[in-house]
């Protein structure tokens, strides 16, 4: 009975859902073609981009160090229509208030911009928001002197900021919990994030851990950023630097880490909580082995994953991404997302099914602003348990079985001669709910008639398997 056993040879890999499309169409996505957001005849760089249903917002930052254009600072516009079309562009503050370039962030109508800035004499955290998605805009409001913003995000009616110190004092988070109208600090002494996000019961965080050498660390916190807990590094502890670190998480609650390790990039996955609530980690994948990567970024709606970063080369440097249409299991090719040949600082948001693209080129006469957007699509899910014929049958050689398990449960598949009496155990596991294809070389077997049969808690079929030889 051992010797048969050993003699099934077991290859378990990822199918297509059941009638549906390819994993290879899936991968054929068509972008929209390129739009200009901004073209200037000064430097245009860090570009952000929040989206909210199908309405799209974008803010740059324009340095007109000569003096020789109209349009300097923190740059803006929005699409009402998903990307197909942006309003002219607007100046929400000139660079002679804005230090450095804004983060933006936006929930339903409301719009939220924070940068470093100058205001009557003081220097610290500035604030601005829109109440009609973008079309007006507020003044601006000194929020919190001598600090920097690091992080924005909005849920509901909750506003937070993630600042640092500028004087070597403590790290910290506001939260306004009406819309931006007044601030309170949650907390005065927290992690320095390098990104976060927001989901309805807890706060998802990522940082840099830097001592002898640099990792990345995850954080959370179940009580809207009062306390902050650490969850452990996720990058591979070793001399090579992991740095610039984005996260995303998906409404499944499925967590996403992207990071830089010197020029590759990599991502890796939550997978749910062990029975003490630990949260469990998929390993590591690498996204992009050139070795070129710079800045990075990442975006997730539904089962769709999608990295995006700019490779830095000698004599040109263009934006790329990655994307997974099954919860990152498997990764289509990378494509060139960018046409120029000085490309780079790219930042993507994921909402509703489609995925934004936006990055700076840098061009003879100055600067351009690029935007792209795309539908994503996803694997489907399987909704019912399906056990397939064996094929070929009757079988001379190798035989594969498939079979559908839509939700996660113990898969049992034995197989019994006609006498009914066990041959081999071909599964005794816990499975994921996926499509799977068992591969048996059946020339282990006498020749005869067969039956395998597949048991699970919810689930019991059998069928006939013809051996010649």
């Amino acid at each position: 009975m051992a010797r048969a056993f050993f003699g099934v040879l077991l290859v378990y890999h990822l199918l297509l859902p059941y009638n549906a499309a390819s994993q290879e169409n899936l991968c054929d996505i068509s972008l929209s073609d390129q739009i200009t957001l901004a073209l200037d005849s000064i430097p245009l760089f860090s570009p952000q981009i929040s989206v909210t249903g199908d309405t799209v917002h974008a803010i740059w930052f324009a340095l007109d160090i000569l003096q020789t254009s109209s349009s300097d600072g923190i740059q803006y516009c929005h699409s009402f229509d998903g990307g197909k079309s942006f309003s002219p562009l607007i100046t929400i503050i000139s660079s002679d208030s804005a230090f450095n370039p804004g983060i933006i962030s936006c929930f339903d109508e409301y719009v939220y911009v924070s940068y470093t800035g100058f205001m009557d004499g003081i220097f610290g955290i500035i604030f601005q928001r829109s109440t009609d998605a973008g079309i007006t805009w507020e003044q601006p409001e000194m929020i919190l002197p001598n600090t920097r913003p690091r992080l924005i995000g909005a849920i509901e009616s909750n506003v937070y900021i993630h600042y640092e110190s500028q004087r070597g004092g403590n790290n910290g988070l506001l939260r306004s919990d009406d819309n931006g109208v007044t601030w309170q600090a949650v907390n005065l002494d927290m992690f320095l994030l390098d990104d976060f996000q927001l989901t309805s019961n807890m706060f998802h965080g990522v940082g840099t851990i830097t001592g002898v050498h640099s990792e990345v660390e995850y954080y959370y916190s179940p009580n809207q950023g009062a306390n902050w807990y650490a969850s452990g590094i996720i990058s591979r502890e070793d001399p090579v630097p992991s740095i610039q670190p984005k996260i995303a998480v998906n409404d499944a609650g499925i967590i996403y880490i992207v990071w830089n390790d010197t020029g590759n990039v990599m991502l890796r996955r939550s997978n749910g909580y062990d029975e003490d609530d630990n949260l469990l980690w998929l390993p590591r994948i690498v996204v992009s082995a050139d070795r070129y990567a710079v800045f990075l970024d990442v975006g997730v709606t539904g089962k769709f994953v999608t990295a995006v970063w700019d490779n830095y080369e000698i004599d040109k440097r263009y934006v790329q991404n990655c994307y997974s249409a099954d919860e990152a299991n498997n990764f289509c090719p990378k494509d060139t997302l960018s046409s120029g040949s000085n490309s780079g600082e790219p930042c993507v948001a994921a909402s509703g099914g489609n995925v934004h693209y936006v990055w700076s080129e840098s061009i003879e006469i100055g600067g351009a602003i690029l935007y792209r957007h795309g539908t994503a699509r996803e694997l489907v899910q399987p909704t019912t348990h399906v056990l397939m014929q064996n094929y070929p049958n009757p079988v001379n050689g190798f035989t594969q079985i498939e079979y559908v398990l839509p939700v996660p449960d113990h898969v049992k598949i034995v197989l019994y001669n006609i006498l009914g009496q066990r041959v081999a155990t071909l599964v005794d596991e816990y499975q994921e709910a996926k499509n799977y294809k068992l591969s048996i070389e059946a020339n282990q077997f006498p020749t005869g008639v067969y039956f395998y049969r597949m048991m699970t808690a919810h689930f019991s079929e059998t069928k006939k398997l013809v051996i010649l030889r």
